[in-house]
């Protein structure tokens, strides 16, 4: 098999006196020449061959302290996505007999190292749309560095090779996205710029959900048509609150949050709902939620502030607890008293579950455990509902139509309850709820995008059982009425923007009473 040899010059900030010969096997194109050098060495290829339908190339270290095995097996794929999977399976099981450990897991690519007989190994796997590649490294001593700055290399070429290989098929596009969207962030980062904003185009063709690439494209296109386009889709389409902050500044459009809302005051009468942001919230939210709401029930609706200071104090529960709690009570087979444990004692007790088993289970136990970790925690809501009532009580309308709901993204529960939308009073001298929307979220649920207007849509839902319930009007039993029980968010979608009959009855009565 013929190999290529290719000129290589300071590729990394790397300054040469002279250009090095770069020899490469067959199945990796040019722009993989980078990996295969050390120290502005080139790596010696030892060997080539192909056996069973697997290319494999043997690389070397000028002092031989190093080695690389690269195997490259071409496939469809459900194939690859086997062969990906089995190779899981054996670094697993390898680990299993030797000391080590997985570093990166992801369904894409895995990286993971182990000690064998005196040298240092390290797996790195790829997924491609028509391969996979099994990256072997050895070295005498351990070397952090080599390891790792080789992935990064072979990580940024496989990219490279992923939008090639899938750029002549819409459909493998759109599912390479990701790797497509890195691949372009590469290119801009290293001053290519034309074909950056290239790729990013051809991304956004068949990804056209990818608000950070938006982002990504109206940041480095400033003061082309696709910027502005880009700019305006995240203005219009985002639920993240920095996304759209930055398409707004671009834009030149006005930021809500540096609106001021006006302070409540006794005057408010009339069958109306007053909604009160209480912080964490997302203002580019509310004026939708509300302008929908409004639609719904045909109630006009005001924003107003607190005039004191709102804020929450530490979570009652860490996030993911119940779920936490359902996993090591599975795991332990038996009953657990979890009464006042941390986040520490959870994810202690996490680790020690799976202690024995096998590294991959234990990587992904610590995967959840960082996810958790980064994530808020809950509020058991029903202290701080009361505390509400109680700030509303020297301001709060004498007439029992207004109704009042604070708005917020703080993640909140009451009881044993795994999460709650809103929880209220509804009686006359108290009468207040708080709505949560963090649950609505999709980056919350881990949704494929973000769709604000799916967003905004299930919180103008929720915001009907919010308020109406202070009417004291009997629940609809029509299960797509927004205003009879909602479950979870598949029941809260399922629902339509429009009242059932009696409940639309039950308004006008009221709107028309004094």
């Amino acid at each position: 098999m013929r190999s290529k040899v290719l000129a290589f010059f300071g590729i990394f900030n790397l300054i040469l006196p002279q250009a090095i010969a770069i020899e490469l096997p067959d199945f990796l194109p040019a722009y993989y020449a980078p990996v295969l050098e050390k120290n502005g060495r080139p790596l010696a290829l030892q060997e080539q061959s192909t056996e069973a339908g697997v290319e494999m190339a043997r690389y070397i270290t000028s002092d031989a302290t190093k080695g690389m095995v690269i195997e490259n097996i071409q496939c469809e794929r459900p194939r690859c996505k086997t062969f990906y999977n089995n190779a899981a399976a054996f670094v697993n099981d390898a680990i299993g007999k030797h000391s080590g450990e997985f570093i990166e897991v992801t369904t894409t690519e895995f990286r993971a190292g182990l000690l064998e007989g005196g040298v240092h190994k390290q797996f790195q796997v790829f997924l491609l749309p028509e391969s996979v590649q099994l990256w072997t490294l050895s070295s005498v001593d351990f070397d952090e560095a080599f390891f790792s700055s080789r992935y990064q290399r072979v990580q940024t070429s496989v990219n490279q090779q992923r939008y090639v290989q899938s750029r002549g098929d819409n459909i493998d596009q759109g599912l390479w996205g990701p790797s497509i969207y890195k691949h372009a962030e590469y290119l801009l980062e290293s001053g290519d710029i034309q074909s950056g904003l290239d790729v990013l185009r051809r991304h956004l063709s068949t990804s056209p959900q990818d608000y950070n690439a938006h982002i990504t494209l109206m940041s480095h296109a400033k003061g082309s048509p696709d910027a502005k386009t880009s700019a305006q889709i995240v203005y219009k389409h985002a639920e993240s609150r920095g996304l759209i902050d930055q398409a707004a500044e671009y834009l030149g459009k006005p930021n809500p949050a540096d609106r001021a809302y006006p302070s409540l005051e006794p005057a408010e009468t009339g069958l109306e709902l007053i909604v009160i942001p209480l912080p964490p919230y997302n203002p580019w939210l509310l004026d939708e939620a509300i302008s929908q709401y409004e639609e719904i029930t045909g109630v006009p609706t005001k924003v107003r502030k607190l005039d004191e200071e709102w804020n929450w104090s530490l979570p009652e529960r860490v996030a993911g607890q119940r779920y936490m709690q359902d996993l090591l009570l599975q795991l332990a087979e038996e009953p657990m008293d979890f009464s006042g444990w941390t986040g520490t004692r959870y994810a202690e007790a996490l680790r020690n579950s799976v202690a024995e088993k096998d590294a991959l289970t234990q990587f992904q136990v610590e995967q959840l455990i960082a996810k958790l970790d980064q994530q808020p925690g809950q509020f058991d809501v029903t202290a701080y509902l009361a505390r509400f009532s109680e700030s509303l009580s020297t301001i709060r309308s004498p007439d029992n139509r207004t109704m009042y709901v604070g708005f917020t993204e703080a993640n909140i529960y009451s009881g044993d309850n795994n999460y709650l939308f809103s929880l209220g009073y509804t009686a006359g001298d108290s009468r207040a709820s708080i709505l949560s929307y963090h649950m609505m979220l999709g980056e919350t649920l881990g949704a494929a995008y973000q769709s604000r207007k799916r967003l905004t849509e299930r919180i103008a839902k929720e915001m009907v059982p919010a308020s109406l319930k202070q009417l004291n009007i009997p629940r609809s039993i029509d299960p797509s009425c927004p205003y009879s029980y909602s479950g979870g968010v598949d029941r809260l979608d399922q629902k339509s923007l429009v009242l059932s009959d009696p409940v639309k009855t039950a308004l006008k009565e009221l709107a028309s009473s004094r």
